[in-house]
């Protein structure tokens, strides 16, 4: 049995719901993670692009969470690269 390894990188915040201190961190420290693992050959699930591009209509109204829209397309984005990574 052999292990794999996947690298998530972190959704996106808004400038609402008390986060918006964190909105630039998270995309540098994405940009930084994603770097670390395409070096070290872990596959990389990006969580973060598909919720930036759809942020209005996903977001929950507290302005932190996802709606079930949201939910649904990461856990599409999750189930691809597990079943990805267990087809190697």
């Amino acid at each position: 049995l052999e292990a794999k390894l996947v690298c998530a990188l972190s959704t996106p915040v808004t400038r609402d719901g008390g986060m918006a201190d964190q909105v630039d961190r998270v995309a540098a420290r994405n940009v930084i993670a994603a770097e670390i693992c395409a070096a070290a050959g872990v596959a990389v699930n990006d969580l973060y692009a598909p919720m930036h591009a759809e942020m209005n209509a996903v977001i929950s109204g507290d302005g932190v969470h996802f709606n079930n829209e949201g939910k649904d397309i990461q856990a599409e984005a999750v189930s691809g690269i597990i079943a990805a990574a267990l087809a190697e």
